[in-house]
């Protein structure tokens, strides 16, 4: 989708290039910047701004999201999750926080359903552990 390998390839024929969008991927879901991006990938600043440039022009509702996400917390001084959650801006807070919110918050809003749902079924949860991507 973002014109880095030939129309045919596979998973198989280009695993460098799937492994570093995959990276891109899921950094981008929570509020990873070409810097960051460049150190995972291993490769420059220069051309991981550019994966990030593709992203932003492969997937523009996401970004209008993540973006709309940021101004409504500055404007409003708080976001807020799915289940009532609320995460506010401060003279502190950094918009990268704001824009990880919804995916991080979200994220622990799952694996939170997913614990009692597995309690409610029997299974005993002695911890529940939530990692951003390596």
């Amino acid at each position: 989708m973002a014109d880095l390998v030939p129309e045919d390839a596979t998973k198989d024929s280009h695993k460098a290039v799937r492994e570093m969008c995959k990276r891109c991927m899921l950094g981008v879901n929570y509020g990873m910047r070409a810097l960051s991006l460049s150190f995972r990938i291993s490769k420059s600043v220069m051309e991981a701004q550019d994966l990030l440039q593709r992203h932003r022009r492969v997937f523009p509702r996401f970004w209008a999201w993540s973006d709309d996400a940021v101004r409504a917390a500055t404007l409003f001084g708080h976001i807020d999750l799915t289940f009532g959650w609320r995460v506010h801006d401060g003279p502190d807070t950094s918009p990268l926080s704001l824009q990880n919110a919804p995916m991080q918050g979200n994220a622990a809003e799952m694996m939170r359903l997913a614990a009692i749902s597995g309690v409610r079924r029997g299974i005993q949860v002695d911890a529940v552990i939530h990692t951003t991507p390596s």
